[in-house]
């Protein structure tokens, strides 16, 4: 199995960051693809990414419903839904009449209940595991007692 830059066994479901091929910046995601034996493009990392689409994300909640899905319809900002779309975006296999990409639209604020209105696509990119780094999710250490004073 492929390890990380320090040297740990990467396995599936493990929370990295790090930079992917085609996707910019660095990210941090789960591991759920491996492939062993080779030492670059050998992992597949899943992650989301928000897209800010404005108002309350009813427009896009109807262009996205299944059965609704126009890549080339044009919004309110002028742009088509399909420019809106991030490059890695993970599409729904069960919609093959009419395939179109996960997400769900989430409110920016006040944790989902109000504000600007984000999609967030369901994206996987490839990247080599010796590239990533591991989260450790461990939990915090408990703070040492404090002695009657």
């Amino acid at each position: 199995m492929p390890h990380y830059k320090d040297g740990t066994e990467a396995k599936v479901g493990d929370p990295v960051t790090g930079k992917l091929y085609n996707t910019e910046g660095v990210r941090a995601g789960t591991i759920i693809s491996i492939t062993p034996g080779s030492d670059s493009c050998n992992a597949m990392v899943g992650f989301l990414e928000p897209v800010a689409i404005g108002g309350d994300g009813e427009e896009w909640t109807e262009a996205l419903r299944p059965g609704n899905w126009q890549s080339h319809r044009v919004l309110g900002d002028g742009r088509t839904m399909h420019e809106k779309v991030p490059r890695m975006a993970v599409w729904d296999p069960t919609s093959q009449d009419n395939p179109r990409p996960r997400y769900r639209v989430a409110l920016g604020e006040a944790h989902g209940a109000q504000g600007p209105a984000f999609a967030l696509f369901e994206c996987a990119d490839y990247c080599a595991v010796n590239e990533l780094a591991k989260v450790d999710l461990a939990p915090a250490p408990e703070p040492a007692a404090s002695s009657p004073a």
